[in-house]
């Protein structure tokens, strides 16, 4: 998993905004669907000047691509009344996920993510503001997070044309958990490979490396999901003006997901660990397998270096030097002394 080192700004002004992340587009893209049960409208590539006024009453879903735009961002902000802390916050890709409510809207940021090749993944930073009839999303980049929520509002599919905002922003959420569970998946089925190619862990000094660099996919997994469900308990334990009650019990499936999730991590997590140890384990046993070879070959050399070493000591009153099948003994004694101990090792179990 790529994630941005930690940057902070230091300025004067307190007043003022700097963008921390990286610059995905070149241009600020605008996108709006207005909409209710019997009507909708579609909107792309909007300048500032032709959005929605901030007093219209319709539904309607305002998604902002390009955050590095600082001016356009502020702009935005200003026409739809959101506090000026909450611009820092949305083009600070390093924010924790988290909730805040204000007079006007409602404040949520979160971090969505999805596997890339070679198990990178890499997380973008994306904002709602929600307020009685309008949500507001901001995105680093575009991507396919939400097609399918956009295909279901243009073709009037589920209840969600003849629901308010807030309906809508729980589908947005739980289409981002539900990219959790495919990175997730995904990291799992690259354990359960590895895990499967167990019996050549022995041989292969690569296994090791990738399952730390699983370990720490996993746990910066974990530290953007449990901020999410303690962001998503907020909601379930208070009462707020811009979620309505019929819709709370949504948010609470939110949290039992994001629940699962850190569950499912652990889960991965633990059997990462018993990988790692199993890792060692066959290593230790390698080694103990080598040593053992090598302690039976020493112990049978060791009585015929005796042997050897008796009968190379060239004195002159040995009798067995002048015998005519010395020669050939020694050698008798020495291969039946060969066999003796390998049976013997073979009947205790030794090798």
């Amino acid at each position: 998993m790529v994630l941005r080192k930690r940057q902070t700004s230091k300025v004067a002004n307190p007043d003022e905004v700097v963008f921390v992340g990286k610059k995905y587009s070149d241009e600020l893209s605008i996108q709006l669907f207005e909409y209710n049960e019997d009507h909708l409208s579609e909107q792309s590539n909007l300048s500032l000047e032709t959005l929605p006024d901030a007093t219209s009453q319709k539904n309607f879903w305002l998604n902002i691509y390009g955050i590095h735009d600082i001016n356009s961002v502020r702009k935005i902000c200003s026409k739809y009344g959101i506090h000026r802390l909450i611009i820092r916050d949305i083009i600070d890709t390093n924010q924790r996920p988290k909730i805040q409510e204000f007079d006007e809207h409602l404040f949520f940021t979160i971090k969505s993510i999805l596997p890339k090749n070679q198990a990178l993944l890499e997380p973008e930073q994306i904002s709602f503001i929600l307020s009685k009839n309008k949500l507001i999303s901001f995105q680093e980049k575009k991507g396919d997070h939400f097609n399918h929520i956009r295909e279901r509002l243009r073709k009037k599919l589920g209840i969600v044309r003849s629901k308010p905002v807030d309906f809508l922003l729980f589908l947005l959420l739980e289409a981002i958990i539900q990219n959790y569970y495919e990175s997730i998946d995904f990291i799992e089925e690259e354990v359960s490979n590895l895990m499967d190619n167990s019996k050549s862990w022995s041989s292969d000094l690569t296994v090791i490396h990738k399952i730390e660099k699983y370990r720490k996919e996993l746990y910066k997994l974990h530290k953007l999901v449990k901020p999410l469900k303690d962001a998503l308990s907020a909601i379930d334990k208070q009462e707020s003006n811009f979620i309505r009650k019929e819709q709370r019990s949504y948010f609470y499936d939110l949290k039992e997901q994001a629940l699962d999730l850190i569950e499912t991590i652990e889960a991965l997590r633990y059997r990462l660990e018993s990988a790692v140890n199993l890792y060692f384990s066959m290593q230790g046993h390698k080694m103990n397998q080598i040593m053992k070879t090598l302690t039976v070959v020493a112990t049978i050399f060791i009585p015929l270096t005796f042997i050897v070493g008796v009968y190379g000591m060239n004195f002159e009153n040995m009798p067995e030097l002048k015998m005519k099948w010395g020669y050939f003994t020694v050698w008798a004694v020495m291969l039946t002394t060969v066999l003796g101990m390998i049976i013997f090792f073979r009947w205790k179990k030794w090798e």
